[in-house]
């Protein structure tokens, strides 16, 4: 039978009315459902700032974070439980939570020093607690629902530095573990965010975490679909902050959509797709509020549209590297050794564009960044500079990337003439352009 995999995000389980509305949800499913929760918005960033606060030795503060995560918690159980009898092992639950990273953040304040693992362990909580009470509260509805161990069903590998799904693995795991819950009827509820590192250690799984972890078990137990439940209708046609008159997009290609989240809409992250592109699982992007919202559905069957842009996008805040010099013509390896010394810098580079001359190379990185990258481009150049050969490396900053983006933009003739056309129009100066050859962006 098919299996649906839903996942709620931190304001869809951010208070009583949001959480009950979750549990309606998961009531109403037709097929076999496995959830991913994530933890409430805001108690991530400040678990973060209790560790910050403790490697500090700032005990003050780092109680009164943790303070806040036990009433916070609290809060919601009182709200949803009016019996004191009803609530109080979830109050225990949440009191052993609370005492635990009490201890475990004076073991920090002691040492003076924070490890990754201490981290990742700290903000975990977040998740694991939410995903504790959301059982019960399956449970207090007669929905039969079994908590599954985030670190039994997703494991990851080290790649490029960072963690990545061992997808072959979690296939392994989600027949052994996940399978047998679901074909029993039960909801299978894995906190997002979380995982099993290369050591069998605790990781995070970074930004969009959860929405990951939802893609990650969709492939895993190929779901029929999977659904993330947010605070928005949906992806937008712009960011509707910019544009007020922007829409919702109804469907979207795998592809348009790793563009758009690339490029600037928060709301879902590129990685997201990956898991689920390769099995063409379609993703839907839902509000958790406005059940009348049609929300945004991502597959591989998107239709181009009636329009050939399907929606637009813009990263402020950004600075325009440049290499220029004549010697630079007809000199193989230098676009490798640019990327490279970047690389080992640690920037990633959202755009790139070359001169046919091969006389200029420019990409674009964040301007926080632009002092780095510059001064690594510096070292890496130094005797082409003494010799002329480069004449300068700079940074441009007060720039904006701007993304247009739609598969129906392929043969389609006069694009980029209107895109220029309207900047123009403004008085937008244009000072480089890349687009790649498949026309999509």
């Amino acid at each position: 039978m098919d299996v649906q995999v839903y996942k709620f995000g931190g304001v869809a389980v951010g208070s009583a009315e949001a959480l009950q509305r979750a549990v309606e949800r998961a009531g109403k499913a037709e097929t076999p459902l496995a959830i991913v929760v994530s933890a409430m918005n805001g108690v991530t960033d400040l678990l973060l700032g209790a560790a910050e606060a403790a490697v500090k030795r700032d005990r003050t503060r780092a109680t009164a974070a943790l303070d806040e995560f036990q009433r916070r918690h609290e809060a919601v159980v009182d709200q949803i439980f009016t019996s004191k009898r009803s609530a109080a092992p979830l109050k225990a639950t949440i009191s052993r939570a609370s005492a635990e990273l009490r201890a475990m953040t004076e073991s920090i304040a002691v040492l003076a020093e924070l490890t990754p693992r201490a981290s990742d362990a700290i903000v975990a909580r977040g998740e694991l607690l939410l995903a504790a009470i959301f059982v019960e509260l399956l449970a207090a509805s007669s929905i039969d629902a079994e908590l599954v161990d985030p670190q039994q069903v997703i494991f990851t590998e080290r790649r490029l530095g960072s963690v990545w799904p061992s997808f072959a693995k979690c296939e392994r795991a989600a027949k052994k573990i996940l399978r047998p819950i679901l074909d029993s009827g039960r909801i299978a509820v894995v906190p997002g965010f979380l995982g099993s590192g290369p050591d069998g250690e605790l990781v995070t799984l970074g930004r969009g975490g959860s929405d990951l972890s939802a893609a990650i078990l969709g492939r895993s137990l190929s779901a029929a679909s999977v659904t993330l439940f947010k605070e928005v209708d949906g992806l937008m046609t712009a960011d509707p902050a910019s544009v007020p008159q922007a829409r919702v997009i109804p469907e979207l290609h795998y592809r348009e959509a790793a563009e758009l989240a690339y490029y600037g809409a928060k709301i879902l992250h590129p990685r997201t797709i990956i898991p689920l592109a390769d099995r063409k699982i379609p993703l839907t992007i839902r509000n958790a509020f406005h059940d009348d919202a049609g929300g945004t559905r991502i597959s591989s069957t998107a239709p181009a549209g009636e329009y050939p842009v399907r929606a637009l996008t813009a990263i402020r805040g950004q600075s325009l590297l440049s290499i220029e010099g004549k010697g630079m013509i007809g000199v193989p390896g230098i676009a490798a050794r640019t990327f490279t010394a970047l690389s080992d810098a640690g920037h990633s580079v959202s755009m790139i564009s070359q001169s046919s001359s091969e006389a200029s190379i420019c990409m674009v990185v964040p301007a926080a960044e632009a002092k780095h990258a510059t001064e690594a481009l510096d070292r890496a150049f130094e005797l082409e500079r003494r010799l002329k050969l480069i004449d300068r490396v700079r940074a441009e900053s007060g720039m904006a990337l701007i993304a247009v983006v739609g598969l129906g933009m392929q043969h389609r003739v006069g694009i980029s003439a209107r895109t220029f056309a309207a900047l123009a129009a403004e008085g937008v100066n244009i000072v480089a352009i890349a687009q790649g050859s498949s026309e999509l962006n």
